[in-house]
């Protein structure tokens, strides 16, 4: 039987996952702040939350290795209303401090 070995060495593997989980947290920074700031919903910041968890847990950022959230319930209510209360030349900013909080138990 043969065995097919990985030309990329254990380190670059690592590295191009490392790389995919980051774009993935710029993307849910992304998706958060634009649903907030477009106003998707009227009246539905339960809805936005939603959406911003539900792409977190489909894409396996929703906890940490350890099975504990990433992210609590006051900590998301208060980047919603941080975002939504900031200036649009403000984006970058908001969305590097969702990305701070998703990185933090991790």
């Amino acid at each position: 039987m043969m065995v097919f070995k990985s030309p990329l060495p254990r380190s670059v593997k690592a590295s191009a996952l490392l790389i995919f989980i980051l774009l993935l947290k710029k993307k849910a920074a992304t998706l958060l702040y634009l649903i907030i700031k477009n106003h998707s919903f009227v009246g539905g910041n339960k809805r936005i939350a939603a959406c911003f968890l539900l792409f977190l847990e489909v894409n396996g950022l929703l906890k940490s290795d350890d099975g504990n959230l990433l992210i609590s319930n006051e900590a998301l209510a208060s980047l919603t209303l941080f975002a939504a209360d900031s200036k649009p030349e403000q984006m970058d900013t908001v969305k590097r401090l969702i990305i701070g909080v998703l990185n933090r138990n991790q």
